[in-house]
């Protein structure tokens, strides 16, 4: 499994909150329980309320537990005084429903806590078919809309807690064997379970780029992890199909499994590694920096998978253009190699004047008006438009780059590695 994992065991302001869902099992749990005892505020947001409860208090217990052991080892002969008990509470959250999201939504807001880390851990895992309460797929619902619809309500909390605000997304390497094909997000087609649940964290690591477009010099940062295979509850989404369970027995037999303080390592080093301060857009794997897999990175598809939640979402009734004002993008700035060749010389002229250059100057200027009428004087929209369509179809016969190229080498090795592990 590589080498031994880390994350770094600083104290946590009590100022700051972090909110992590689905922290009553497994590394959710985990990550809500190092967060707390490093002195943080914990707000995990369950669907049970009755396993919220016995989290919490198993969280206490252990946390007691644990620092009297390490008050014996330091100071032995000293008498025990009160510990203080974890900053954490629950509150109830089933991200398979819409109406429960929005719920859990307000009442967070209603609190007055802030928000300094979103951490979007809960998921469904690798199981069969099955519809949501609001008609979609459940990995697409669960693991990705939903977490995508809170984090959009939340942004302003984050943002008034800025710098240094995050949001972590719980993916997995799994992504690497999603499939984008928007008009299939329900299974109308055809549906594989593990190729569903890839597709799910694939859209959480799309998303991430997304968010980090639109997020620039706001002081959010986001996220995306991969905890490694982890034996944890999560697995049991997998029980009904003889060959999965296998396979995950195999694991176990063969030790190639982390245990969930391993596995949620890398959650920790995202949300708590000020290394990270001021950074966005990281794929962490093992507590490292790590490449996604060159499908996620695709920005077109990633502004799809944007306009089509967003749509969705608004469709619903769920999202207001209000709530989406500050996250539109600008229409991106023509450059030098993109602009029309006569307003480029143009250009190349001012820059020679004002440079003292006034000869050459003069000389550019001359050559972008000659420019101008061999074009016959025409619409200067129109020559935008014909130049940007001869830009594309000299793109189209361009080779592969050859960074391009050390990429997908790159991500051939991760998937070697992964293989290895």
């Amino acid at each position: 499994m590589g080498g031994k994992l880390s994350y770094p065991h600083t104290e946590v302001s009590e100022d700051r909150t972090y909110l992590i869902t689905g922290g009553n099992t497994g590394i959710g749990y985990q990550t809500a329980k190092s967060i707390a005892k490093l002195g943080g505020r914990v707000v995990i947001a369950c669907r049970s309320e009755e396993k919220a409860k016995e989290a919490v208090e198993k969280m206490q217990k252990e946390h007691q537990e644990e620092k009297k052991k390490e008050e014996k080892k330091e100071e032995p002969e000293e008498p025990e005084e009160p510990i203080a008990p974890l900053n954490v509470e629950f509150m109830i959250l089933d991200l398979a429903s819409f109406e429960s999201t929005m719920k859990f939504i307000e009442a967070y807001k209603a609190k007055g806590y802030p928000l300094h880390v979103l951490i979007c851990n809960a998921g469904f895992g690798a199981g069969p078919k099955e519809t949501s309460a609001d008609g979609y797929e459940m990995h697409f619902q669960v693991n990705y809309l939903s977490h995508f619809l809170m984090t959009l309500h939340l942004l302003p909390l984050l943002r008034q807690s800025a710098p240094n605000s995050r949001i972590v997304n719980v993916s997995s390497t799994v992504h690497t064997h999603g499939v984008f094909n928007l008009e299939n997000v329900n299974g109308e087609q055809s549906y594989d379970r593990l190729k569903f649940y890839g597709n799910s964290k694939m859209y959480q690591i799309m998303n991430m780029y997304a968010f980090e477009r639109r997020l620039k010099d706001t002081g959010i940062s986001v996220f995306s992890v991969h905890p490694g295979y982890v034996d944890s509850e999560f697995n049991r989404g997998t029980a009904d199909n003889k060959l999965m369970s296998f396979m995950d027995s195999l694991a176990g037999t063969l030790r190639m499994k982390r245990n969930v303080q391993d596995g949620a390592m890398t959650t920790l080093v995202a949300a708590l590694d000020t290394a990270h301060d001021g950074k966005s857009a990281i794929y962490f794997k093992s507590c490292k920096p790590s490449n996604a897999s060159a499908l996620s990175r695709k920005l077109e598809h990633q502004e799809a998978l944007w306009k089509f939640s967003v749509d969705l979402l608004k469709e619903k009734g769920h999202l207001t253009d209000e709530l989406l004002t500050d996250l539109t993008l600008p229409e991106p700035e023509p450059t030098g190699e993109n602009k029309p060749e006569g307003e480029a010389k143009e250009e190349d002229a001012a820059a020679a004047t004002a440079g003292g250059d006034a000869a050459e100057g003069e000389k550019k200027t001359e050559e972008a008006k000659e420019e101008k009428k061999e074009e016959g004087g025409g619409d200067a929209s129109e020559k935008k438009e014909a130049v940007k369509e001869e830009a594309k179809e000299e793109a189209k016969e361009e080779p592969p780059k050859e960074e391009e190229k050390k990429e997908e080498a790159k991500e051939e090795e991760n998937k070697e590695e992964e293989k290895k592990e």
